[in-house]
């Protein structure tokens, strides 16, 4: 268990929140919080070996066409159009690209130099044959223009190793883009332990905006903008009553209009969007 922040070296708050486990389907999962520079640590110790292949509970080769065309759907219109624009012939890395729904969308929008990575040596059953698939080991002698890490972050425990990796694979003047949950969301409030951001055992942090910049600053990454943005978010909760992961998702996204709705009169959001210049 974690005595100090690793990035603010503040003390953490003794009081544990727990949360629901996505895969035995109890509350048992464990955060710890750090009120100082507001981010949440997962508690638990956790052998993650074969964490990320169990297709039950993981979006790594979801393969339903239904929910994949959805996903498409919102990441065109909630998340691609809040990036800066991207040329054409920019070489672009889906880092943790799970299903690979991002890389193929971007390749449907006619961004060619596509590439993605997920810890998986095999690629996604989905993922479009004219993408290249690189397993995260090859990757440290690319270079990219453009590197995405939606939801990716979160789910790894060595962060600032992380960060000075992704660092290194985008070229110098190229763009980082990362997105992670938002610890100040207004549905954590309302979801507590259901709450998706959590999504224990997978994920090692919950992010506020102070955080994540203390994070970025400490790695010398001092050129970015943050944005607002949202996904949907009820899936996890009916999951944790239905236990039926697909039937799940159509429902969230089915409710993603009132969910931005209550999210946009609180003046928060689900996620951030960060954009990072390497200089």
């Amino acid at each position: 268990m974690k005595k100090k922040c690793i990035l603010c070296k503040g003390k953490l708050f003794n009081k544990t929140y727990f949360t629901f486990n996505n895969i035995n389907k109890k509350i048992d999962g464990e955060f710890q919080t750090c009120l100082d520079c507001k981010i949440d640590y997962k508690k638990n110790k956790i052998n993650i070996n074969n964490l990320y292949f169990k297709r039950q509970t993981i979006n790594f080769n979801v393969d339903n066409k239904f929910i994949l065309l959805l996903k498409s759907f919102f990441l065109n219109f909630f998340f691609l159009r809040f990036i800066d624009k991207i040329n054409n012939n920019q070489k672009i890395l889906d880092f943790g690209t799970g299903s690979g729904e991002l890389a193929n969308t971007l390749f449907l929008r006619k961004y060619k130099k596509l590439f993605a990575t997920d810890l998986a040596n095999k690629r996604p059953l989905n993922l479009i044959n004219n993408i290249k698939y690189y397993p995260v080991k090859k990757l440290k002698i690319k270079k990219f223009d453009i590197v995405i890490a939606r939801h990716t972050l979160e789910h790894i425990k060595k962060i600032h190793k992380t960060i000075l990796f992704l660092k290194k694979i985008v070229k110098k003047d190229g763009l980082l883009v990362i997105e992670i949950p938002n610890f100040d969301s207004f549905w954590k409030k309302v979801m507590k332990g259901y709450w998706p951001g959590y999504f224990y055992p997978f994920h090692e942090y919950v992010f506020s905006k102070k955080s994540f910049i203390l994070l970025l600053k400490k790695n010398n990454l001092n050129n970015f903008i943050i944005k607002n943005t949202n996904y949907p978010i009820f899936g996890n909760f009916f999951f944790s009553i239905i236990h039926n992961l697909q039937i799940s998702k159509i429902i969230s996204i089915f409710l993603f209009p009132f969910q931005i709705f209550i999210s946009s009169i609180f003046r928060t959001s689900e996620s951030l969007m960060i954009q990072i210049q390497n200089d």
